[in-house]
């Protein structure tokens, strides 16, 4: 407990080492400024003790991993799951021939 109340300490400390030096005009140190990480007021994100937590992944919003290596992945050209566009072995969703108007980009499904 000591370690980590040490180590929230410098944190605060070292939040305003830049602000001195800089222009005042986004934080002061008069100012409480609370954390985007731990959301404890009195230290910015940048210097918080906690460790960062992980990003979501934009499909399926699991915190262990992310869209690149996300199992509920899916084609954009077959829309089948696994794998994506570049690795799948349908042809081109844009050179598929519909059956019922004979164009091109879509099928008659």
């Amino acid at each position: 407990v000591n370690a980590f109340l040490s180590l929230f300490h410098q944190a605060q400390i070292s939040n305003y080492a830049g602000v001195r030096h800089s222009s005042m005009r986004y934080y002061t140190s008069d100012k409480n400024v609370t954390c985007r990480n731990c959301h404890r007021p009195g230290h910015l994100s940048k210097n918080c003790p906690t460790p960062k937590k992980a990003p979501p992944c934009c499909l399926c919003a699991g915190r262990d991993h992310l869209q690149h290596s996300c199992p509920a992945r899916f084609c954009l050209n077959c829309c089948l799951p696994g794998h994506y566009f570049r690795e799948c072995l349908e042809r081109a969703y844009w050179n598929k021939h519909c059956n019922r108007c004979d164009m091109k980009g879509h099928y008659a499904d």
